[in-house]
């Protein structure tokens, strides 16, 4: 049979201004015993008595707070201390990560230089968009203050810009418009989010405006009545092809966004009419 003990060891240390109350209770009680035994002597004795007896309780009372005013202190250092070093952790693996995708992405290049085949080159630029779009976000994380979100809107400009370059896009000829309602994105929606809108925006420039037809790309992100984010990438080119099942397509990158969609935890909405638009409806993250 197990003993049970009578006087359990505290597994909480007892809070600071426990202590100055026990000894103003102490020096209480000792004030009334003194008082008692006082009385029928000498009043003048009583009388010192008591000074005597609240000076020392106010000294030790003010030793014991300054004590643990500097045990605090002292905890609370360490603690900052400690969050500093794994800040500082932090976005070294957060730079690391972003330098170890760079080298991926100039592999990538530099294999790009030595295949022929045209699709083969259009899936090793495809594979290197995709890289580059979360290297960039661990870039950003290592440049930011608040090492779990984004600033969104810079990223989604870094990142066309990105893909502007790669497709070798006039932007007289295409412009980008974006809406961003709001400035940080934490890094579970940032990658997936990053993700979606480089296929969708490389699609929109391959195909939405053949022979050179002038058009606009669209980037919006903001919170419906229901505080779910609402990310749309739309464009006015030709259209999505309406034999193509947005759901069930065999086409790489599309069958990415359905994944990244559903890693989210999301809905997603297709509107062929005057051009392409795509809706991706997720909760939001605290």
């Amino acid at each position: 049979m197990k003993k049970t003990k009578l006087f359990p060891k505290l597994k909480r240390k007892m809070p600071w201004y426990i202590i100055p109350i026990l000894l103003t209770v102490q020096g209480a009680i000792s004030i009334i015993l003194l008082f008692i035994v006082f009385y029928v002597i000498n009043k003048e004795i009583i009388f010192w008595s008591i000074q005597v007896s609240w000076i020392t309780v106010v000294i030790a009372s003010a030793i014991e707070i300054g004590r643990q005013e500097r045990l605090r202190k002292k905890a609370e250092s360490e603690i900052e201390n400690q969050l500093k070093e794994k800040q500082v952790l932090l976005k070294e693996v957060y730079h690391r990560v972003k330098n170890n995708m760079q080298v991926i992405v100039s592999m990538l290049r530099i294999q790009k230089n030595f295949v022929k085949d045209k699709k083969a080159r259009e899936f090793l630029t495809a594979s290197k968009d995709r890289i580059q779009s979360m290297a960039l976000v661990h870039e950003k994380l290592y440049r930011a203050e608040d090492l779990a979100h984004i600033d969104f809107s810079d990223y989604v400009k870094s990142l066309s810009e990105q893909l502007f370059r790669t497709y070798v896009i006039n932007p007289d000829k295409i412009k980008l418009n974006t809406d961003i309602k709001f400035a940080l994105l934490d890094i579970n929606s940032a990658i997936p989010c990053g993700l979606i809108i480089n296929e969708l925006v490389s699609n929109a420039l391959k195909y939405a405006f053949p022979d050179d037809m002038k058009g606009e790309i669209n980037i919006s992100l903001h919170t419906d009545e229901e505080n779910n984010h609402v990310l749309t990438v739309s464009d006015n080119g030709i259209g999505f092809p309406g034999k193509i099942d947005f759901r069930n397509t065999k086409t790489f990158g599309l069958q990415l966004v359905n994944i990244l969609v559903d890693q989210l935890h999301s809905t997603v909405e297709l509107d062929r009419e005057g051009g392409t638009s795509i809706k991706i409806t997720f909760t939001k993250k605290d």
